[in-house]
């Protein structure tokens, strides 16, 4: 009969910590000191960084996602896992792999930001972020064996909202992007804003869960 190999939770909670650390500092290594040659003034040293404003933009955006998602990541392994397997580990895998990304894709999206590819290039990876973490938290509620002894149906929908609020907005970013490229930025910080704001998503989290 074949029997599930169990492997180390807390091992994989300080992988997944230690691989966001680095990717949220490699996020700030991407914004790179203006240089100035020759004499100048502070008016050329403000031009200089007003120029690099996308870059600085694209860093807190950035950040604060990557926080998002390390928040909603250790919020599923500290409510719902009671012990690891092989495929859980490879779908943390997964997840880390695509959040691996964002140092890249959000360099692109501060450098070419008015280029609508630079969008949907982030925008793929937020969403592919998302559906990794969701993916992996559907296979947690679908193996008993591995679940903690008390999962409130409450939880499991206000983690949906969360988890799907940073894609949803970045499929409406896509689309807005080939008509308005500031506005389509505008909706990167959305999530953001509904996340970090103490009962900002009560009124939809209620009502889904009053529905259900």
């Amino acid at each position: 009969m074949y029997k599930k190999t169990k492997l180390s939770k807390n091992r994989l909670e300080t992988l997944t910590d230690g691989v966001f650390a680095i990717i949220m500092t490699l996020l700030v290594i991407e914004v790179q000191v203006p240089r100035l040659i020759g004499e100048f003034a502070n008016n050329d040293l403000w031009i200089a960084l007003d120029g690099i404003w996308p870059l600085i933009s694209s860093f807190f955006i950035s950040f604060a996602v990557l926080a998002t998602y390390w928040m909603a990541h250790q919020f599923i392994f500290d409510n719902y896992v009671k012990q690891m397997d092989r495929v859980l580990a490879y779908l943390n895998m997964l997840f880390l792999s695509f959040a691996s990304l964002v140092p890249f894709s959000a360099n692109l999206l501060g450098l070419y930001f008015e280029y609508n590819v630079a969008t949907i290039v982030y925008s793929i990876n937020i969403i592919l972020i998302g559906l990794s973490l969701y993916v992996m938290r559907a296979y947690i509620l679908s193996q008993k064996d591995l679940q903690t002894k008390y999962i409130l149906k409450q939880d499991v929908i206000h983690g949906t909202i969360r988890i799907f609020l940073p894609p949803v907005f970045s499929v409406v970013s896509i689309f807005v992007s080939f008509y308005n490229i500031n506005l389509s930025l505008l909706f990167f910080a959305f999530p953001i804003i509904f996340n970090m704001i103490p009962g900002g998503l009560n009124w939809i989290e209620d009502r889904l869960f009053k529905k259900s």
